[in-house]
């Protein structure tokens, strides 16, 4: 069933990969991409997109781009059958300019980052956001004007330094140096890759 993925998630040491899919289900697997279960997650408003999924290895972060919120489903880590309502929710940064399109989340347990899509009319709305874990805004930056087409984000859980954004139209992945504790201004990639030949609609 697992047939529109939106997001991962994992924690530093990578043992467990958690996917939300568009049909509102987590499915969890191994590291050989065995599946061991899924859930249900309630209390999500009737038209809920869901477009990212975050976790510390406890709890589970779910991003809805319909609402503009971030819902955590305390201790969901563990679950791999049934459902669970969200414990709490926060909105995302809000008016004509905020973080209404947003397309990736992750966390290092500490705060949360959340990659936003801007119209085409407007690029400089192409930004990364970051959050603490209770949802107060901490800043945001805009992103590199070759990366206009950001659907997903990432850092590395070992070292939170660089950030990572994968463009579903360059089909590239941009590496951010250093950008975890950038709350304004703007950065450009320092570095990229292209995805390999099938990848052709990162999420």
């Amino acid at each position: 069933g697992d047939t529109a993925p939106r997001g991962a998630a994992s924690t530093a040491a990578g043992n467990t990969v958690w996917v939300v899919d568009a049909n509102r289900t987590v499915y969890v697997y191994n590291t050989g991409g065995v599946l061991l279960g899924s859930w249900t997650p309630g209390g999500l408003n009737p038209n809920a997109q869901l477009e990212g999924i975050a976790t510390n290895g406890t709890d589970i972060w779910l991003l809805d781009n319909f609402s503009d919120k971030v819902y955590r489903y305390t201790g969901a880590a563990s679950l791999l059958s049934g459902s669970q309502n969200a414990a709490s929710s926060f909105s995302l940064v809000g008016g004509k300019s905020g973080n209404i399109n947003p397309k990736g989340i992750v966390t290092d347990g500490t705060s949360f980052w959340v990659v936003n899509d801007g119209p085409s009319t407007d690029k400089t709305r192409d930004r990364v956001y970051k959050y603490t874990l209770a949802g107060a805004t901490l800043g945001s930056w805009s992103i590199d004007a070759g990366n206009a087409s950001p659907t997903g984000l990432t850092i590395d859980p070992t070292n939170v330094s660089n950030i990572w954004i994968v463009d579903n139209v360059s089909l590239k992945v941009y590496q951010y140096t250093g950008a975890a504790t950038r709350t304004s201004g703007s950065q450009s990639a320092s570095a990229k890759f292209a995805l390999a030949a099938g990848n052709t609609n990162p999420q």
